[in-house]
């Protein structure tokens, strides 16, 4: 088996397995579980009012954004939040943002944090051993940059 790591693993930190869709609310979850006679005790699952709450504002980001008229980087930026905070970057949703704040900074010229973000989301997909895809991303720099366009 091969493990790899979507985030930071701190020195100590457990590294568990998801036997469920871990964007799902608590009691799914734990619902999921009760025929592996699991009770989780994952931070998410310690906490659920804080993490049901996060969790439905990053199924319902998008719509919000568009109900609100909100600027689509902002509200990316804060659907990347939730996800970091609820421990989420082994999900699609979290590359899928990541990609989306990229480009967004490309299109707004903002090389530093297109890179940055560009870089993450090359990281990510090492992460899942898909990182070739991913290399105009993490290969931005001064030399390729051609006017909000990457090459």
């Amino acid at each position: 088996m091969k493990v790899r790591a979507a985030r930071v693993i701190e020195a100590g930190e457990e590294i568990t397995i998801a036997y469920t869709g871990v964007i799902a609310q608590t009691k799914a979850r734990q619902k999921a579980l009760e025929p592996y006679e699991i009770v989780c005790t994952c931070p998410a699952c310690s906490n659920p009012v804080q993490s049901d709450r996060r969790r439905t504002q990053i199924l319902l980001s998008d719509v919000l954004a568009l109900h609100q008229r909100r600027d689509p980087l902002q509200a990316a930026l804060e659907k990347l939040n939730l996800l970091e905070l609820e421990g989420l970057q082994s999900i699609d949703i979290y590359r899928t943002v990541l990609q989306v704040v990229a480009d967004r900074y490309i299109d707004k010229g903002d090389k530093e944090k297109a890179m940055q973000y560009g870089r993450q989301l090359y990281e990510a997909q090492c992460a899942l051993g898909q990182g070739k895809a991913y290399l105009k991303y993490r290969d931005l720099d001064k030399a390729k940059w051609d006017s909000k366009k990457v090459a």
